[in-house]
C-alpha cells in the first residue's frame, strides 16, 4: 500500500532561531493520526541560525539518526564527548537507559539536517553514538544504507531491525527499494522531484508504503527534479 504525503501536510514552526518541519506529533504538535509510522517514531527536518542550537536536554530508550544537508552541528553529550558533523555526514546515536545532550550550530551559515527517532528493539543499553561520512560516489548510484541493525556491518548501528538510506540522484535517474516484507517504509523527496509506481512526488513530499506480511514491495524511484531522497524501513509494531 502507498501513500502519498504532501508536503503542507508537515507540522511547521519557526522562531528566531529555529526553522522545523515535523513530519509526526512532537514536542507542541500532536495528531493523533500521525504519531509513528510502524517503528518511526520521528521524522523531523530542521534549520537551525548560526550561534543558536538546542540546549542540553534528555533522551532514553530511542535510536537517532541524524542526516546534515547543510552547514554543521556540533553534539556535545553527558558522556563527555563532542563531536562536529558536516554537511554530508550522519550520526546514530542511542540513547539507551538515558543521556543528555546539547545540539549547537557554532558555523557561519545555517545548520540543516534530518533527524530520525526509530523505537528500538532492546531497552536498557548503554548510550553510545558514532559518526560516518557517506560516499558522495555511492550516493549518487542510488539509495545506500547508512545506518542498520547493528549485525548488518553497516557503517553506522542501531538497535533495531530498520534501514536508513540516502541518495542523491540527477533527473532521468532511477533508483530501486525493496521493503522487506512486515516493514514500511518512509520516502522523503527532500527538495527533489520523482515519480515512484505512478504517484508523483514534489519537493518535500513524503510516501508511505507499507509491505504485505509475506512478500517483499518493490519501488522504483524515477527522478525528475535532481536532489536528495532520504528513506526509512522500519518493522511494524
Amino acid at each position: 500500500m502507498l501513500v502519498r504525503i504532501p508536503a503542507q501536510a508537515h507540522y511547521q514552526f519557526s522562531n528566531r532561531w529555529l526553522g522545523a518541519r515535523w513530519h509526526f506529533s512532537f514536542d507542541r504538535y500532536f495528531d493523533p493520526l500521525r504519531v509513528n509510522f510502524g517503528a518511526l517514531r520521528a521524522y523531523n527536518h530542521d534549520r537551525i541560525a548560526p550561534g543558536s542550537g538546542f540546549p542540553t536536554h534528555p533522551h532514553r530508550e530511542m535510536e537517532i539518526v541524524t542526516v546534515v544537508l547543510q552547514g554543521e552541528l556540533t553534539h556535545e553529550d553527558s558522556t563527555g564527548r563532542e563531536l562536529v558533523l558536516s554537511a554530508g555526514e550522519v550520526e546514530a546515536m542511542t540513547a539507551g537507559r538515558g543521556i543528555e545532550h546539547a545540539e549547537v550550530n557554532r558555523g557561519t551559515v545555517p545548520a540543516e539536517f534530518i533527524q530520525i527517532w526509530i523505537l528500538p528493539q532492546e531497552s536498557h543499553l548503554t548510550p553510545s553514538h558514532h559518526q560516518s561520512r557517506p560516499d558522495p560516489a555511492a550516493l549518487a548510484a542510488g539509495f545506500t544504507v547508512v545506518a542498520a541493525r547493528a549485525d548488518t556491518g553497516a557503517a553506522l548501528p542501531i538497535y533495531q531491525d530498520a534501514r536508513v538510506a540516502w541518495a542523491r540522484l540527477d533527473r532521468g535517474q532511477q533508483a530501486r527499494w525493496v521493503v522487506r516484507p512486515g516493514h514500511r517504509a518512509y520516502l522523503h523527496a527532500v527538495d527533489a522531484s520523482a515519480a515512484v509506481e505512478g504517484l508523483g512526488l514534489m519537493a518535500d513530499d513524503a510516501l508511505e508504503a507499507t509491505a504485505p506480511a509475506h512478500e517483499p514491495l518493490a519501488l522504483l524511484v524515477d527522478c525528475q527534479e535532481p536532489g536528495n531522497f532520504l528513506l526509512v524501513e522500519v518493522p511494524e509494531l
